[in-house]
């Protein structure tokens, strides 16, 4: 088996699943295949940016996972193609639909991909009940799911459903930002930052809001992992303690809660996943890429080099893929 790593945060979209968008234009998604690019457009919305590339499951990362020294990789679809705009009914389906084409995608396992289920949150009880059915029926070990959706926020209560679910069943939810977020409105004046730091300010908003709401305490058996380091937020989190008024009298500080979710790698100098290990633990670190968030994946810097360079052998060692396997039941 080629590489040591075990990459949680990778990206692709099932060709099958566009095809079959194309020929039957599902729940009134419009689909357009041109150059091996395929175009969707949801009722309403404006067409989505090409899924095309290394986006596509059709794509042989064994060149990159070589070079990059990863044996595995977790991946989910692109945010952009998770419907979140579609009504309840109709994107409660198209979800079900997209779950069994990954499913279906990651089933030859001499491809070293497994899949995080997707899931339609604007109806929370729908969510929970197809977050059991990928993990009972298909087999998928967690969800990826937008830190903001065009309707409620994950700290409202009828979240607690999922979240239920999610402690229940011991998957852990991976929180990453959409393309279409608060961001973009923060960021107007500022549009060449919002990839930079946009996707950043979303994930820690919604992060330090499920802490400050008690999320965490109602379900101390909910995990959590935070892609792109956490944002800003593992940085601030001593600031939100000052914070903290009212509630049980045991309620965790906030920054105790942000030590115990987990984060990943993604864009991180060795002096910042020094600093996680140092405020969270190396045992709450998780590689990741962003593998498909560009047109082309170039080995560049390893995904690993900077843990390589960040902490000791046994640190590295849980870090690359111990921790991973634990949390995400990769063998």
């Amino acid at each position: 088996m080629t590489g040591s790593a075990i990459d949680v945060h990778g990206h692709c979209v099932p060709r099958a699943f566009l095809d079959e968008v194309v020929r039957s234009k599902p729940y009134g998604v419009h689909g357009e295949l041109a150059d091996d690019r395929y175009v969707l457009t949801f009722p309403g919305e404006q067409p989505l940016r090409p899924v095309a590339g290394v986006m596509l499951d059709t794509t042989d990362r064994s060149d990159w996972f070589a070079k990059q020294d990863v044996y595995h990789q977790v991946v989910a679809p692109w945010l952009d193609v998770h419907g979140q705009d579609l009504p309840a009914a109709s994107g409660t389906a198209w979800v079900r639909l997209l779950n069994d084409a990954m499913a279906e995608s990651v089933a030859d396992r001499s491809r070293n991909l497994s899949a995080h289920a997707t899931l339609h949150l604007a109806d929370p009880e729908a969510a929970a009940t197809e977050l059991r059915r990928a993990v009972e029926q298909l087999g998928m070990r967690s969800a990826m799911i937008p830190a903001a959706q065009p309707v409620g926020r994950l700290s409202d209560p009828g979240f607690d459903a999922l979240w239920s679910v999610a402690a229940e069943l011991d998957v852990p939810i991976v929180l990453h930002p959409p393309t279409k977020a608060p961001s973009n409105d923060l960021l107007a004046r500022f549009p060449a930052l919002k990839g930079l730091f946009g996707r950043q300010i979303d994930s820690t908003l919604t992060t330090a809001e499920l802490v400050m709401t008690g999320v965490f305490d109602r379900f101390p058996g909910l995990r959590l992992v935070v892609v792109h380091g956490g944002g800003f937020l593992p940085y601030q989190a001593a600031r939100f303690d000052r914070d903290a008024k009212g509630g049980p009298a045991d309620r965790r500080l906030p920054s105790d809660v942000v030590r115990s979710l987990y984060y990943d790698t993604v864009l991180l100098s060795s002096a910042a996943v020094r600093f996680l290990y140092d405020y969270v633990g190396a045992g709450r670190v998780l590689i990741g890429s962003d593998f498909g968030a560009a047109p082309k994946e170039r080995a560049g810097v390893q995904v690993t080099a900077a843990v390589r360079d960040a902490g000791d052998d046994d640190a590295t060692g849980a870090v690359l893929a111990g921790n991973a396997r634990a949390l995400f039941g990769v063998h």
